[in-house]
């Protein structure tokens, strides 16, 4: 597979390359919006189109789901059936029509901070309360739940619903299947429900491991989840995701929702991309994690010898940088590295205030623009 191939996004349309189409920015390297530098595998982009010459209405065929079911098994150990996979454009708009179904208005929606923003949009949008709950950092430069004080939070205030981001999203942190349990503990205890956004899954280095929410035992009645093949194979233009939801009447109520809303019209193409991903993705899969794993390691050993202090992801394409000991504010480093770096990268405040003088940097790039990106950053801030 080619992943060492540039390709030129410029004027394309591009959501992440868009600062490009600025004359005073065209030779800054975009590190921003979670899609990959990558061509969408041919076996995706060669499958599209219907089998006829009509591009009509289409519904998710057994095809669909068993691609979906076969992949969840292999991958994650998850026992599906067609029944607990509801289609959508997108995992925000299924998390808009979960938190909508599970909670009423004025409800507390506890969210972990930093965490991916429209997450707080969703809650927002929804006429929900928003509860931040800060991540705290560990002695292994990683992200950790303190369960005693999220259970205190859970136990003073009525928290209908909790979502999680896992793979966790801007650090790429995994929680592990003993972070679940106390989770799930947790939410029995105090009538608390989990939507856990698993979209990074299937972007993992060993030896770290992921554990999806439905594999911990009797989590079908306090759990759903919303994931997508569409960041693992570089596709997220397809607009189509999934959502598993075990407890019968919860799917109902969800799909209820969905169909009042006349969103349960999903795109013939979003199908037909998730299929062939999922059905023919296999060895393309591992050979992204590859180099993946070697971007990743590469950038890693780049900022350690920097002022610029890198977590190290244990999955995702994503890279969480601590800019503290520059002295900067958020805004003087965000300047700096457009103007001066020539690179742009999401700024960390834009994932909550426990972000503050973090940078988001996505590496899923040929590594012949990572390493003089880096290079430049690091430049920069010397």
């Amino acid at each position: 597979m080619d992943f060492d191939t540039i390709i030129n996004r410029v004027n394309t349309g591009s959501n992440k390359w868009a600062i490009t189409d600025q004359p005073e920015h065209r030779d800054v390297i975009a590190m921003t919006t979670a899609d990959m530098d990558f061509a969408t595998p041919k076996f995706v982009r060669d499958n599209l189109l219907p089998t006829t010459p009509i591009l009509g209405y289409s519904e998710a065929s057994q095809a669909y789901f068993d691609s979906i079911i076969s992949w969840q098994k292999k991958y994650h150990h998850l026992t599906l059936t067609p029944e607990q996979i509801i289609p959508l454009t997108g995992v925000l708009p299924g998390l808009s029509f979960a938190l909508r179904t599970i909670t009423k208005s004025n409800d507390n929606v506890l969210i972990f901070d930093p965490v991916y923003a429209p997450f707080s949009s969703a809650i927002r949008n929804a006429g929900r309360h928003i509860l931040n709950f800060d991540l705290t950092i560990d002695s292994q430069d990683q992200y950790y739940i303190d369960f005693d004080q999220l259970e205190h939070v859970l136990a003073t205030q009525r928290v209908p619903l909790m979502i999680l981001c896992n793979p966790q999203n801007p650090s790429g942190h995994l929680w592990t299947k003993s972070d679940l349990t106390k989770l799930v503990d947790l939410a029995k205890r105090y009538n608390t429900f989990i939507i856990s956004d698993e979209i990074h899954e299937d972007l993992v280095f060993q030896p770290a491991a992921f554990t999806s929410l439905l594999e911990i035992p009797e989590t079908d009645g306090i759990g759903l989840v919303i994931s997508a093949a569409t960041k693992t194979f570089n596709m997220p233009g397809g607009k189509n995701a999934y959502m598993f939801v075990k407890d019968e009447y919860l799917a109902n109520q969800i799909n209820t929702l969905i169909e009042a809303e006349f969103a349960n019209g999903i795109s013939t193409i979003g199908f037909n991309a998730t299929t062939a991903a999922l059905s023919k993705g296999e060895q393309w899969h591992a050979e992204l994690i590859d180099y993946l794993r070697d971007n990743r390691d590469t950038a890693y050993k780049m900022f350690t010898a920097s002022n610029i202090e890198p977590m190290l992801p244990q999955s995702t394409y994503l890279m969480w940088l601590d800019f503290t000991k520059t002295g900067l504010s958020d805004v003087v480093i965000d300047e700096k590295l457009i103007n001066d770096a020539k690179v742009q990268l999401n700024l960390g405040s834009q994932y909550g205030e426990n972000g503050s003088h973090w940078f988001r940097l996505n590496f899923a790039t040929p590594k012949q623009q990572l390493v003089p990106a880096i290079e430049r950053i690091i430049t920069a801030f010397a």
